[in-house]
């Protein structure tokens, strides 16, 4: 496990583990094929390139998907939502849900799909947002909150570049480091 965060956290090749004193590099990157072949990297993260990313209100990831670079960010909202990794409550007249999403998904077929999961879409542009920060001390665009969220991930380097050639083998690094940003938010990890 020691040798898959070096990987994770320094986005070095699987082969630069022999120098290290870790372990083997083949022995790494089975071990690696194997957990992530029965989905042990999912589990961790709360049972649960272009990444499209739900958060909570403070950045805790809640649901991570993948496709190609080439998609159009809108298209993944429906995916997006299904792969909810965690419970939540319904909604209600008195305690709506809302999703916070920025001028890209300003599309009835986005509105359509967060009203179909329960949500009320909260669509804003970047230029209400601009003038809100002008006018507002102290003001932050509420999809700000994803963003930092990514930076976090990008700390992984094996996920602001991309080695693996397996979308699989990606999405089980993804999923690691979700459960490595959850859980030191929740302070079970330092």
């Amino acid at each position: 496990m020691n040798a898959i965060f070096f990987i994770l956290r320094t986005g070095a090749q699987w082969n630069s583990l022999d120098a290290t004193g870790i372990c083997s590099c083949s022995s790494a990157y089975r071990r690696f094929r194997e957990w992530s072949d029965a989905g042990v990297f999912e589990e961790f993260w709360k049972q649960g390139v272009k990444r499209s990313l739900l958060t909570e209100a403070k950045g805790i990831p809640l649901s991570v998907v993948v496709d190609g670079a080439n998609r159009h960010d809108m298209k993944l909202v429906k995916e997006t939502l299904a792969s909810l990794q965690a419970d939540r409550p319904p909604a209600t007249a008195g305690l709506p849900q809302g999703v916070c999403l920025d001028k890209g998904y300003d599309y009835h077929e986005v509105r359509a799909v967060v009203q179909e999961f329960g949500f009320t879409a909260h669509i804003r542009s970047r230029g209400e947002e601009a003038r809100a920060i002008r006018q507002e001390a102290g003001f932050r665009a509420r999809r700000w909150v994803v963003e930092r969220t990514h930076s976090w991930m990008n700390r992984f380097r094996r996920i602001l570049v991309r080695w693996e050639k397996l979308a699989g083998t990606y999405l089980a690094m993804l999923h690691l480091a979700c459960a490595l940003i959850t859980w030191r938010a929740v302070g079970l990890s330092k």
